[in-house]
């Protein structure tokens, strides 16, 4: 006789069963009818091609970064211009780091707001890195409509990086990604062997963040242990989550001491919590050897 125990796993068995052929058979509707019916949508509508900046940003069902382009406004709603949105407007960071005529190494570029801040602010060079095709997508079309010619997008797994693949830089520049990361540590550890400044923005972890139930973890490197959260990611699909299906919040005398441990000995916080009432920890860091 089956207990309730066996019961349950076989009917939880059962239904991500079913689950898994219904969106597999969603999946091949898609993929095998989507191309035609979206051509009988667009000749039931009287699609005309729009050529137009707007046209092209409307191809994309979303955007999150909002764009100035000739003086319209396209995009989403991250404004890339506030302190809370981009690092690279607080004045401090700019007495630290001087990024004219440096080469950046930026991870995560999601569509490219930070990559015209960075190139705005006078950088030889900058190659990112993205890992999703639909930001990396995104990312070609900002460098084309903003003619950011010192901008070179990649798409990759930031954890494949190495001085041997991609060379050394003068400054990492890595914001909105390490807490998408299941090895926040591995990461930092390959940016201390290519390059010798890293301005980092990070969520990080504390007793309410990401929240008061996220389980502690603990990791090593090279025989020091580092504690964090863990925190389930979104789907592949949603542009802002991990590519993992779990990441790893780094508590903040974690975070920094991880930075002097990998080679980066001058930690200096350049803020913290830009918008003081927001629930998830946000701190902003540069870290030099």
């Amino acid at each position: 006789m089956a207990t309730p125990g066996g019961v349950m796993s076989s009917a939880r068995f059962l239904t991500r069963a079913v689950s898994w052929r219904l969106k597999a058979a969603a999946r091949f509707v898609r993929n095998r009818f989507g191309y035609d019916i979206s051509v009988e949508i667009k000749r039931a509508t009287n699609y005309a091609q729009d050529l137009s900046v707007g046209g092209i940003f409307n191809y994309f069902p979303y955007w999150h970064t909002k764009m100035t382009i000739e003086g319209r406004s396209y995009g989403g709603p991250a404004d890339y211009a506030t302190e809370r949105i981009s690092i690279l407007n607080v004045p401090e960071l700019h007495r630290l780091v001087d990024f004219r005529d440096k080469t950046v190494l930026e991870l995560g570029p999601l569509e490219g707001g930070n990559t015209i801040k960075l190139c705005e602010a006078g950088v030889a060079r900058v190659v990112a890195i993205e890992g999703r095709v639909e930001n990396y997508v995104k990312c070609c079309v900002t460098r084309n409509l903003c003619d950011l010619r010192n901008a070179h997008f990649i798409l990759d797994d930031v954890m494949n990086i190495s001085p041997a693949k991609y060379g050394c830089f003068d400054i990492a520049f890595c914001a909105g990604l390490l807490y998408h990361l299941d090895r926040p540590g591995e990461l930092l550890r390959n940016l201390s062997a290519m390059t010798n400044t890293l301005v980092l923005a990070t969520h990080y972890a504390d007793e309410m963040s990401p929240s008061s139930f996220a389980r502690v973890s603990e990791f090593s490197i090279a025989g020091k242990s580092y504690r964090g959260k863990l925190y389930g990611e979104g789907p592949l699909e949603d542009p802002n989550s991990g590519l993992q299906a779990q990441s790893l919040w780094l508590f903040e005398e974690d975070l920094i001491r991880l930075c002097r441990d990998v080679g980066y000995s001058n930690v200096t916080v350049v803020k913290k919590n830009p918008i003081t009432e927001e629930a998830w920890k946000l701190i902003y860091l540069v870290a030099h050897r």
